[in-house]
C-alpha cells in the first residue's frame, strides 16, 4: 500500500482463485470519491487493485488526518487489524478491484495454497515498504521527500514522452502533504524548487514531467 521506489511487478498480482478450492468473487468497480471501506468497519474482504488509484487514510478524534498510502494496480489493500479495517479507503479515480474473502487470507488449509502464498508475499512487501516510509518521514528534507514521492510515482504510473517521463497526479496537494508529513504550503514550495532547478516541469497543476530523472533519483536517495 505504501509507495516505494520499487515497482511491485507482475509477481505482485495475486493468482486467480482455483475453482478446486473456492468460487471467484466478481470484480468491484468504484467511481472517484467513493469509499471502498471506512476506518473501523468490519473487515470481511481484502482487495487487489486492478486499475485506478486509491487513498488510505487514518482519522483522529480531533479531526486530523494522516494519509497512510496510495494504492495502484498490483497492490493488495484491506488487511485487517483485530477484525476491522484500520484505515479508510477512498477512490481517487475510477477503479476496478478484485475482492477476496478474508478466509482466503488467514487460512492456509482448505483454501487455495498459491493464493494464500500470494497474500503472504504481498503482506511482507507492505511491511518493507512501511519501513521505507518511516525513513522518508524521519530522515529527509521536504524537497527530498517530494523527490522520493515523484520518483516512486514515475516508476508506478509514469509514461515515456520522448526523452522524459510524464504522469498525471491522481491526488491533490493536500493529500501529498498529509502523506509526506508536510504542510500544503511546504509541498507547493518543494514543487517550485524542483521546477526552478529544472528537475521537473508541470503541465497544469496535475501533470508532472520529469526532466532530469537521474537528479530526481539522487535527491530521493539523499539521507
Amino acid at each position: 500500500m505504501y509507495i516505494t521506489l520499487d515497482h511491485p511487478g507482475c509477481d505482485a498480482i495475486l493468482p486467480q482463485p482455483s475453482s478446486k478450492y473456492t468460487r471467484k468473487i466478481n470484480e468491484l468497480t468504484l467511481e472517484p470519491d467513493t469509499n471502498l471501506f471506512r476506518q473501523g468497519d468490519p473487515a470481511s474482504q481484502v482487495f487487489q487493485v486492478k486499475s485506478g488509484a486509491l487513498r488510505l487514510s487514518r482519522y483522529f478524534e480531533d479531526g486530523r488526518r494522516q494519509v497512510i498510502s496510495f494504492s495502484f494496480p498490483g497492490d493488495v489493500i484491506g488487511y485487517p487489524f483485530e477484525g476491522e479495517y484500520s484505515a479508510s479507503c477512498r477512490a481517487l479515480t475510477p477503479c476496478r478491484l478484485q475482492p477476496y474473502r478474508m478466509q482466503q487470507l488467514i487460512s492456509p488449509d482448505g483454501e487455495d495454497p498459491a493464493l494464500h502464498a500470494g497474500f503472504v508475499k504481498a503482506a511482507m512487501r507492505e511491511i518493507a515498504a512501511m519501513h521505507d516510509h518511516f525513513v522518508l518521514l524521519g530522515q529527509k528534507s521536504a524537497v527530498e521527500r517530494l523527490a522520493a514521492f515523484l520518483t516512486a510515482l514515475a516508476s508506478r504510473i509514469g509514461e515515456p514522452v520522448g526523452q522524459y517521463t510524464q504522469f498525471k497526479l491522481p491526488m491533490c496537494r493536500a493529500d501529498i502533504a498529509d502523506y509526506l508529513g508536510l504542510s500544503t504550503e511546504t509541498v507547493s514550495r518543494a514543487f517550485s524548487q524542483l521546477r526552478r532547478e529544472k528537475v521537473i516541469a508541470l503541465d497544469g497543476i496535475l501533470t508532472v514531467v520529469i526532466l532530469d530523472l537521474d537528479t530526481l533519483h539522487r535527491m530521493a536517495e539523499a539521507a
